[in-house]
Parts: C-alpha cells; sequence; structure tokens
C-alpha cells in the first residue's frame, strides 16, 4: 500500500515550506570553483519554517552548466538547496541531504540560465548548530545526453541501509540516487531485499513524490513504473517501511522509450472481487506490469 510520509525530502523541495521566519541578514560572500569555505550555523542565523538554521551563500554561473557543491560537517546532519533569491523570496530548483558519504551532501544541478544562484547551507533536523564546509568542487559545461539512452542496459545498486546513513524525518534510514530523466521515457525502479521491507520513493524535479511499499503484497519487493512528466533531475530514495531496520538491498532502475510500448494507449478493464489478491491492510487489487 502506498504510503505518504513527512520525509525531508517532501518537506524540503517544496519552496513554501522554507519561508523564513525572520528577515535574513544579507547574503554571504560568493562562491568560487575548487575555493572551500568555512562557515557555522548558529541560534542567530536564518531560521526556517521547519526550526533548522540556514547561510546562504551566492555563487554565478552560466546557462547550461554543470554545478556540483559539497557540504561536510562533524557536528550535524547537513543539507544543501540551489535556489535563487534568500529568506522569504527563496525559490528553489534542487536539494540534496547526502552523496558525500555519511551525513555529507553533495548537490549536482545543471543551471538553466546565466544569472546569480543562492546556496543555502542547512541543517537536516531542527535546531541543530556547528561547524561546515562549502565548496563548488566541479563546474563546466555540461555533457550531451545522459547514458542512459532508451533502451539502455539497466542500472543495479547494491547497498546497506543502518548507522551512519542519513535519515527521513521518521526515522527510517535512506539511500539517495539521481538521474538525469527526459519527459515521456518511462522509469521502472525495483527495489528488493531479504532482509527488510523496502519502501521505494521518486522525487520528482518539482519536488511532487511517487511512492511504493510492497508491490503486489510481496513485503521484500517495492515497485515503481512512471512515465516521467519532467526532463530534469529526478531523486531515487532507497529506504525501509519501518524506522531503524537495517540491512541489504538491491535497485534495479530500467529506462525504456517514450510512452507505452507500441506507442499506443493500453487500456484495461477489471472487476475487483473476492478471490483477488489484497494488500496487507485488507484492500482487493489487480496488478498490471
Amino acid at each position: 500500500m502506498n504510503r505518504l510520509r513527512p520525509s525531508r525530502a517532501s518537506h524540503v523541495l517544496l519552496p513554501a515550506a522554507l519561508c523564513a521566519l525572520a528577515i535574513p541578514a544579507a547574503a554571504q560572500p560568493g562562491l568560487r570553483p575548487g575555493q572551500p569555505v568555512s562557515g557555522t550555523l548558529a541560534v542567530s542565523d536564518l531560521r526556517l519554517n521547519d526550526g533548522s538554521y540556514a547561510d546562504h551563500f551566492t555563487y554565478r554561473g552560466r546557462r547550461g552548466e554543470r554545478l556540483v557543491v559539497v557540504m561536510r560537517s562533524g557536528d550535524f546532519d547537513t543539507y544543501l538547496a540551489l535556489g535563487r533569491g534568500g529568506g522569504a523570496d527563496f525559490a528553489q530548483l534542487s536539494a540534496a541531504d547526502d552523496g558525500a558519504g555519511g551525513t555529507d551532501s553533495r548537490l549536482e544541478f545543471i543551471l538553466p540560465d546565466d544569472g546569480e544562484y543562492t546556496v543555502r547551507a542547512n541543517s537536516l533536523r531542527k535546531g541543530q548548530t556547528g561547524a561546515y564546509t562549502l565548496e563548488v568542487q566541479g563546474a563546466g559545461a555540461a555533457p550531451g545526453p545522459p547514458p542512459e539512452e532508451p533502451g539502455a542496459a539497466e542500472r543495479v545498486e547494491r547497498g546497506t541501509l543502518g548507522p551512519g546513513d542519513g535519515t527521513l524525518r521518521t526515522g527510517e534510514y535512506r539511500d539517495s540516487y539521481t538521474l538525469q530523466g527526459r519527459r515521456g521515457e518511462r522509469l521502472v525502479l525495483d527495489l528488493r531485499s531479504r532482509d527488510l521491507d523496502p519502501y521505494l520513493i521518486l522525487v520528482k524535479p518539482d519536488g511532487e513524490q511517487e511512492e511504493n511499499d510492497d508491490y503486489e503484497g510481496d513485503a521484500r519487493r517495492s515497485l515503481l513504473s512512471v512515465e516521467l512528466p519532467a526532463d530534469g533531475e529526478y531523486r531515487v530514495l532507497a529506504t525501509t517501511y519501518a524506522p531503524r531496520t537495517t540491512g541489504s538491498y538491491e535497485l534495479r532502475i530500467s529506462r525504456g522509450g517514450a510512452g507505452s510500448a507500441g506507442g499506443g494507449t493500453r487500456r484495461e478493464q477489471g472487476r475487483l472481487e473476492s478471490g483477488d489478491g489484497t494488500l496487507r491492510t485488507g484492500e482487493y487489487r489487480d496488478s498490471y506490469t
């Protein structure tokens, strides 16, 4: 059964949830590739609606540039966001809460226009303070089409969820994977585990989420098949149904051509009744692949 949860992904990727509670200080000095900067989150910094503190940095970029920013801290679980403006006017374009090992964050984004962007250095949880470093590790022209062309071999990721990983706000460990998708492309995510009850979350470029818990009633498998609604960066979160569950998993990411097989419209008619499979909560269900 699919379940919406108040994860950090759904909270932060909605710009309205990030309105400041106080008038922010002026943006901090600009970031430059290869020049790390140090900062500190403190109670005197800008405070967001979720109770976390944030610092702002500026970066002047070019259209088509691939921007890579890394945030590290030994004091708190980091969270990075990229957008335009600041304070209550901050309009988010992308965000990351892991990807650089442990609880450090790595954000990668292709800039859509020339101009000034804002990098928000933030924490995953409310009230966290401490020192951090921020660095633009790479900035250059974006490469050509993504390597995963339609019909390419599937991508397989194997990992382990446990202490040291980032967590959702509800306590579940999670690993994050990113990919560049194209409108109309078919994306199939298949998450399996022998150790835990896996849970899949796909975060779209606009912050909306698709989620799946038990595929066809199988508590060891989650699957999503989605026709991508827009070009842009997608995040796949491999997590668990229950908090603090640990174990290994395998994630298969398959990408196909635009639309459904054959390019036509597929229509299914059926009836839900006694004898069908059921969800864990008892509802009858039919399944199509």
